[in-house]
């Protein structure tokens, strides 16, 4: 039996609580809805209109379709050039050259400025071991070689060791490579530098110091136009937020009827399933019984046929008793399990009712037909002698 604060469910003719809870939940979504997207409709192109603007003028600035890969291959280059030149103390236009030879020998500025930092390491922390490897660290000492030349003696010095195990010790303690890279880095010499070097001046691949200033100064601008366009977000999304704070908490408002409406549906569709399933197995189950006691009587076991239907009348008063689980919606019902798990959520009886009417909410004045059905049907199954 449901009291007065659980949601009942009315099955056969009027179903007229849980069908206008429905329709007003979903009535008031429509209209939430309806009303949101009339608000946001005009407002949202107009801020589309501004926002593709001045993506447009972004992508402008940024070279656009013609000159964008122009300007992001020369930005590359200065700023690895750049660099290149602090790692090794030398001039942005000599680390352009650098990194033309390095190209040319199939390496790149990223293995030499890395071979170079390991090697600077192990100067200041190892270098008596280097020195007993056969590297110029007087020289560096005295300032009679830059580091940079130390750095490409001692790349030759790895060649002078057995190739194996001990080439590779070699090129792993000097210069945290492989014997690869540094057999790569070898080729390095002062020839393949002088063409590279005639090759970048021909090009005008050169990075001098206007080059690093211009770029350094695109770098900067365009910097800029980033934090222009974080304002202009800005300033869309400071208009637009309170509007869809304001839409939000209208949702809010009327998301306990639409939960509400949501379990009066399902309890409806819950205890349909309960009662068809009922019927079904009801049905079923004395077809059955009549069925084998037809056989057991056309094979002359009159006796059988009467033990059968004995036992069908002690089920039908089982079947009766599980039909008031079915009625009430508890027990091991469909619409039983789903109110247990509501109960257990805390979740039964925590939704805002909707207002007017007669709904088969948790409404008191709400009379449900259900136990006027239920009293009336198992009153006369009851009432049967199937003896």
């Amino acid at each position: 039996m449901a009291d007065n604060n659980s949601a009942e469910v009315r099955f056969g003719g009027d179903a007229s609580g849980a069908s206008a809870a429905a329709a007003e939940a979903a009535k008031a979504v429509k209209e939430a809805v309806g009303q949101m997207q009339n608000g946001l409709g005009s407002l949202g192109e107009a801020f589309a209109s501004v926002k593709g603007m001045f993506a447009g003028l972004t992508a402008v600035l940024a070279g656009g379709t013609a000159f964008k890969e122009a300007v992001q291959e020369t930005r590359q280059m200065a700023q690895e050039a750049v660099s290149l030149s602090r790692i090794l103390g030398i001039a942005a236009s000599e680390a352009s050259v650098l990194n033309v030879a390095l190209d040319d020998i199939r390496s790149n500025g990223e293995a030499y400025s890395g071979a170079f930092i390991h090697f600077a390491r192990q100067l200041r922390n190892n270098s008596d071991a280097l020195k007993s490897m056969g590297v110029d660290t007087d020289a560096l000492k005295n300032g009679t070689k830059s580091s940079n030349d130390v750095f490409l003696e001692a790349l030759k010095i790895v060649s002078r060791y057995k190739p194996g195990l001990d080439q590779a010790q070699a090129a792993m303690t000097m210069f945290g490579r492989s014997v690869e890279d540094v057999l790569k880095l070898q080729k390095l010499t002062p020839q393949v530098m002088e063409d590279a070097r005639r090759k970048a001046e021909e090009l005008g691949l050169v990075i001098g110091p206007q080059g690093v200033k211009t770029t350094m100064e695109y770098n900067a601008a365009m910097n800029d136009v980033g934090d222009v366009m974080k304002g202009v977000a800005k300033a869309i999304g400071d208009a637009v937020m309170p509007m869809l704070t304001a839409m939000a908490n209208k949702f809010i408002e009327i998301g306990p009827y639409i939960v509400k409406a949501i379990r009066v549906i399902m309890e409806t569709i819950l205890g349909l399933a309960d009662l068809i399933a009922w019927v079904v197995t009801f049905i079923t189950n004395n077809m059955g019984a009549i069925g084998a006691a037809m056989m057991a009587v056309a094979t002359g076991e009159v006796s059988q046929a009467t033990a059968i239907m004995k036992e069908r009348v002690a089920d039908v008063a089982k079947e009766i008793a599980g039909l008031k689980d079915v009625w009430n919606g508890t027990g091991n019902t469909f619409l039983g399990q789903y109110r247990k798990g509501q109960e257990e959520s805390g979740n039964a009886n925590n939704a805002v009712p909707p207002p007017g009417g007669d709904q088969t909410f948790n409404n008191p004045n709400a009379k449900s037909r259900m136990d006027e059905w239920k009293a009336a049907l198992v009153s006369k199954l009851e009432g049967q002698d199937f003896s």
